[in-house]
């Protein structure tokens, strides 16, 4: 199972813009959990493998589209269990789990990387210049972006 790329989050565009040949190397990659080779005494232990996967060896795809919107809540969400996992109270409590958190979470992104959104060569990636100062006003545009990227990229990679 994978996911491809362009899946971070709260995330400068240097971590998210992809190419076509990018977002089709992550979509070959998986990973999935191990038992390390010398584990410890009546003891499991575990790592992460990766694994690069052939292009031919995929036959086909399943591609789901869901609104943006109730995509953007459940990666705030995700986000929320993610943290409360790791006991990062000081997250839960500047972005709780409902409406203001979800606002406050959006304006922080947005704040946090204007100037690396500024300063990305979009053009690179066959995006407008411009695109930065398209975002202006628009609420959690980081994120937004992101989704449009994937299915875009998801749909030329199948």
């Amino acid at each position: 199972k994978t996911h491809c790329g362009s899946r971070c989050t709260f995330c400068p565009p240097g971590r998210y813009l992809e190419t076509p040949a990018s977002f089709l190397q992550q979509c070959l990659t998986g990973s999935r959990k191990v038992t390390k080779r010398n584990p410890k005494p009546d003891t499991a232990e575990y790592e992460k493998r990766y694994h690069t996967y052939h292009p031919s060896l995929v036959s086909r795809a399943v591609h789901l589209l869901r609104d943006p919107f109730d995509n953007l809540v459940s990666r705030f969400h995700h986000e929320q269990k993610e943290h409360a996992k790791k006991g990062e109270n000081r997250w839960s409590s500047r972005y709780s789990n409902d409406v203001f958190g979800f606002r406050r979470w959006c304006a922080d992104e947005d704040a946090k990387y204007g100037a690396a959104e500024r300063d990305a060569d979009w053009a690179a990636y066959g995006y407008p210049a411009d695109l930065p100062r398209r975002f202006e006003g628009v609420s959690c545009h980081g994120e937004l972006f992101r989704y449009v990227q994937w299915h875009g990229l998801a749909a030329e990679a199948a």
